[in-house]
């Protein structure tokens, strides 16, 4: 994802970008005091600041596997995984600045979420083209190697690591992931 982030994000402190190792301490800082609490600062690999005084309260700070937001001082705090997005896109708004909606998927649920760039709308393109990229990876190393697949195709190390997911997250009970795995493997 780091790799992603370079390449995709610049370092533009005009736009309220900033990308790792070059996002100024102070940032980190106030960043990880104000929305991003349980984020280690080595985790960070980029932060949008999306405040206009640039003293990165509210913005977004993303990590190499989800990103943590705040759009304005009282506004709920979102947290994403990317292997959660399952759409991105940019909206303008008549009255507001550029907003990118992203369309989450959390188990049995569809929601939306947008990231405000009302303050620093040259930002939202650069923004949303990560969101789109990081989409597509693979959420894991471990699915990036893998690639067990049945006859028809079928990712079975991908299938195994997404149920297993259910399973912790109690979406799936423990018997039913071995009826599952049985018939996948049955389908070889």
């Amino acid at each position: 994802m780091q790799s992603l982030i370079k390449s995709l994000i610049p370092h533009a402190p005009q736009m309220g970008l900033y990308v790792a190792p070059q996002i100024p301490a102070g940032l980190l800082m106030n960043a990880r005091s104000d929305f991003a609490k349980g984020i280690s600062e080595n985790e960070i690999l980029a932060l949008y600041d999306s405040t206009v005084l640039g003293s990165a309260k509210d913005g977004a700070v993303f990590t190499a596997t989800h990103f943590v937001f705040q759009n304005y001082a009282l506004s709920q705090v979102h947290e994403v995984r990317y292997a959660d997005i399952v759409e991105v896109k940019r909206k303008k708004p008549i009255l507001r600045g550029p907003k990118v909606e992203i369309g989450v998927n959390r188990g049995r649920a569809l929601f939306h979420v947008s990231l405000d760039f009302s303050g620093k709308p040259e930002a939202a393109s650069f923004i949303e083209r990560f969101l789109e990229a990081a989409m597509l990876q693979p959420s894991s190393a471990e699915e990036a190697l893998s690639f067990e697949t049945t006859p028809h195709g079928t990712n079975l190390s991908y299938v195994r690591q997404e149920l297993s997911r259910l399973v912790r997250e109690e979406y799936l009970a423990e018997n039913d992931f071995e009826r599952l795995m049985q018939v996948l493997l049955k389908a070889e």
